[in-house]
């Protein structure tokens, strides 16, 4: 691999990306920063790019208003249930159950870009009007 980058990125959670910081100072005091010096070696010799990628309760926590934004469109479909949302989005070719549907708008689960299309299809709008909420809690 001389010189080339293969494009590949990783994504780590806080926590691991602060014992690769340790074990690039290699400071090699436990068995988790030697195995994070390993990985960070092997990433580096790949060429790789690490980033730091936000927790699930990080995403969790921020996700509050396209959780509004979901509810207000429910709203204004006329508060059809969460079964209603995943049949009509089934009938669309949109997988998601009622269940998953539930979760999202309980802030119990959050979503991928996909399931927040099958949401919007079953409420019959735009899943643009979402996007920009839902790019700020994944980011």
């Amino acid at each position: 691999m001389s010189g080339g980058h293969l494009g590949l990125t990783v994504h780590l959670p806080g926590e691991i990306m602060g014992l690769l910081e340790q074990a690039a100072r290699r400071d090699l005091r436990t068995p988790e920063a030697e195995a994070a010096w390993l990985l960070r070696d092997a990433l580096t010799r790949m060429d790789t790019v690490v980033v730091n990628s936000r927790t699930r309760r990080e995403r969790l926590r921020d996700s509050g208003p396209l959780r509004e934004q979901l509810s207000a469109a429910i709203m204004a479909a006329g508060k059809p249930s969460h079964r209603e949302i995943a049949r009509v989005a089934c009938a669309q070719h949109q997988q998601i159950s009622h269940t998953t549907v539930s979760e999202i708008l309980r802030g119990a689960h959050f979503p991928s870009w996909g399931l927040v299309e099958a949401i919007a299809a079953g409420l019959g709008t735009d899943p643009a009007r979402f996007r920009a909420a839902w790019e700020k809690a994944a980011r």
